[in-house]
């Protein structure tokens, strides 16, 4: 867009970002971050490098690759951890799923021409350890029948493209849901922590800032403070079992308790956990609210449960 040299510093900045906003195409994979863009990296990024604005690592892992026109993002960032492709498009009601592929079998681009289905044990999985099915094996005859196919290059054009169509309805129903909370999912945030955070503060009651407790009572934002003691517990090691290994084990093992318990959570699942549920308490921190406050800290809750107390 062309502005006059005289244009309001302030609308020109709005335009700008707008404009922005408008020329921003996503690109977007199903852990496309820590694989895809690892593999085609040395090819693309030497002609991405100087129109790259930033990029989002976390560990070996693309959050986020974003140039003057292209923001690849991975959909893994935006669910919950643990989520497979099969579990993630069957959530967001994909009525398609993933066809059936020898992936082992193909160790050479030549048996793309072969002209029939591959016995029944190339579709042994080593990775997983797994025969597969005589069902699924039927359904792979039949479906090679019903499409007329000639080689086994039909037949990755095939799972190429079940593997995109149930994934675009599936991206089609997790942003209508946040489409509905005037969320853009794909350009408000990267992750699911983040779009967490823009929808809460949207929806923050007017007069109270960067806080859920007014100013009126203050009070009670001391007396949260006043009741967060100590830090992470730092006993994490890479193996635990129960009545077996020892929590803070010292070298003469002296006052070491056995580990008797294993309880994880995840952030980003207490995120999705979170915005599936109505805020128990009520915009105004007077009544209720300041009960609530007061009998989750004389209870000495978690912090998760105080957290989903007091974002909803």
């Amino acid at each position: 867009m062309c502005l006059e040299k005289n244009a309001n510093p302030v609308l020109a900045e709005l335009i700008n970002t707008f404009d922005t906003f408008l020329k921003e195409h996503i690109i977007l994979g199903f852990n496309s971050g820590k694989y895809d863009l690892n593999v085609v990296k040395p090819l693309i990024i030497k002609h991405l490098r100087p129109r790259i604005s930033f990029t989002i690592l976390k560990n070996n892992d693309f959050m986020c690759l974003k140039t003057d026109i292209f923001k690849f993002l991975d959909i893994k960032n935006y669910i919950a951890p643990g989520f497979s492709y099969k579990k993630f498009i069957k959530a967001y009601g994909a009525s398609q799923y993933k066809f059936y592929s020898p992936y082992e079998w193909f160790d050479s681009l030549e048996k793309f021409k072969h002209d029939k289905l591959p016995p029944y044990e190339a579709f042994y999985s080593s990775l997983k350890k797994k025969h597969f099915s005589a069902e699924k094996y039927q359904l792979c005859q039949r479906v090679w029948e019903e499409c007329g196919w000639k080689s086994m290059r039909d037949i990755l054009v095939y799972y190429n493209n079940l593997d995109v169509e149930p994934f675009l309805t599936a991206v089609e129903t997790a942003t209508s849901f946040y489409k509905g909370r005037h969320i853009d999912m794909m350009k408000d945030g990267i992750s699911l922590p983040g779009l967490t955070l823009r929808y809460m503060f949207s929806n923050v009651p007017k007069g109270d800032y960067f806080t859920i407790i007014n100013r009126t009572d203050a009070d009670l934002h001391w007396l949260l403070k006043g009741h967060i003691v100590g830090g992470p517990s730092i006993i994490f090691h890479h193996y635990h079992e129960n009545d077996v290994t020892l929590i803070r084990q010292n070298t003469n093992n002296q006052d070491s308790l056995p580990c008797k318990k294993i309880l994880g959570y995840d952030a980003n699942a207490c995120c999705i956990y979170q915005q599936s549920c109505r805020s128990c308490l009520p915009n105004s921190t007077s009544g209720t609210k300041r009960k609530i406050i007061i009998n989750l800290i004389h209870a000495k809750n978690t912090a998760f449960s105080l957290w989903s107390g007091l974002v909803g």
